[in-house]
């Protein structure tokens, strides 16, 4: 049986943005991070669902530089779902986002790395 469309978009979106968070800043970093964003009432299995509060929590702590974490999660969510890049830096990346996630319902699209384990801990 396969898992829920929407649980599987949320869980995608929460390892993507971990491992973006890894790959630009570190491990040590990311789990900063992450207990920034518990400590403002967002837990790692949230990121997805409160991803606008994320990036406001994030635009409070680092600034503008905060966009560039929102972009590449965004971007390899999209790469996760074989979708192409059709955005830009400066687009509205939460309503991309939206739009990405009804695509995937609606097409019951899977990602590429489904099943894998939860890596935003």
């Amino acid at each position: 049986m396969r898992p829920n469309l929407t649980t599987t978009f949320h869980d995608t979106v929460s390892r993507c943005f971990a491992e973006v968070l890894e790959t630009m800043l570190g491990r040590t970093v990311r789990i900063t991070i992450l207990d920034i964003l518990e400590t403002n009432g967002i837990g790692h299995t949230e990121i997805s669902e409160k991803f606008s509060r994320v990036i406001e929590v994030l635009a409070k702590s680092f600034g503008a530089s905060s966009r560039v974490v929102q972009h590449k999660t965004i971007a390899e969510v999209y790469r996760e779902y074989s979708q192409k890049i059709d955005f830009g830096f400066y687009d509205k990346l939460d309503e991309r986002l939206s739009l990405l996630r009804d695509k995937v319902i609606r097409s019951q699209l899977f990602p590429r790395h489904a099943g894998q384990e939860d890596t935003s801990t």
